[in-house]
């Protein structure tokens, strides 16, 4: 067999390893035209686009409930943080004077403006005694359900005090919804919680005498109260009220003058309230 010319040979390697990379580019190429066919059939499939819509939005919603839990947890730690910052009452026993029994009563003393937490009672009611103000600077205590100043939380349950004469006197917490008290003072003052059993009883028929501020107890069925009080206001104004309590507040007296009549009460009323600094009487039929 002739001997082939080397030349010839050397050319047609040269057209060989031309030939491949012709073939690679071209396989090359074609991989590039089905993924881009691919992809645009994905685009182009609205069920496809729906489950990458549904996967995004499951996404974003657990991060933003795992936000919400971030955001409770701090809220949490930081209203724990405001309740050991209030002041804790002092548990003791108390004889009162006008009675001579003996009450427990839970004392919260302070100075200038603080919030109190009023632990949860077991009876429908609770009584306030409040003292304070002897500056004569504007004095106001209120009584809200939870930690108000959280972000604004807690509903007001009643304002016991808002006056700019000196304070003492006893006030009725009806249903015992009071948990914080928040006291606005330039001086020191003192709250007590205590029982509605230490509030003195009236029976009916009958009548009671007292000065300032109290909370009275009615043992029988009322139908009329003849009040009188205030009678200092002749000289020196002075605000009076009687408040009837039983599962609401009926105002039986508000004024600023001495006062002397008889009015109708509810004949369920299970508390009197008087709110003044000086002497009353009330009889009861």
């Amino acid at each position: 067999m002739e001997n082939e010319n080397p030349s010839n040979l050397i050319d047609r390697l040269i057209a060989w390893d031309k030939r491949k990379y012709v073939i690679a580019g071209a396989a090359f190429l074609a991989v590039i035209l089905l993924i881009f066919l691919f992809r645009s059939g994905v685009e182009e499939d609205p069920r496809l686009r729906d489950r990458e819509d549904r996967i995004t939005d499951i996404s974003e919603t657990e991060d933003k409930e795992e936000n919400d839990r971030d955001e409770v947890d701090t809220e949490y730690e930081m209203e724990n943080d405001i309740l050991d910052e209030m002041i804790r009452g002092e548990k003791k026993k108390k004889v009162d004077p006008r009675t001579g029994e003996e009450h427990d009563v839970i004392v919260y003393s302070g100075t200038g403006v603080q919030e109190m937490r009023i632990e949860e009672s077991e009876e429908d009611h609770v009584l306030f005694y409040i003292q304070g103000n002897k500056e004569r600077e504007h004095f106001v205590v209120t009584g809200y359900t939870e930690t108000h100043t959280f972000y604004g939380g807690g509903v007001s349950t009643r304002m016991f005090v808002n006056t700019f004469s000196p304070y003492e006197g006893v006030l009725l917490d009806p249903g015992g919804r009071t948990r914080v008290l928040e006291v606005k003072a330039e001086g020191p003052w003192k709250v007590e919680v205590r029982s509605v059993n230490s509030a003195r009883e009236i029976e009916v028929p009958g009548e009671l005498k007292g000065e300032g501020g109290e909370v009275l107890r009615i043992e029988g069925t009322p139908q009329r109260a003849t009040i009188v009080g205030n009678l200092e206001a002749r000289h020196t104004p002075e605000n009076f009220e009687v408040n009837a309590y039983n599962d609401y507040q009926r105002s039986l007296v508000r004024t600023s003058d001495a006062y002397e009549g008889t009015v109708s009460i509810p004949s369920d009323t299970a508390f009197l309230e008087v709110i003044t600094g000086n002497k009353w009487e009330i009889t009861l039929e």
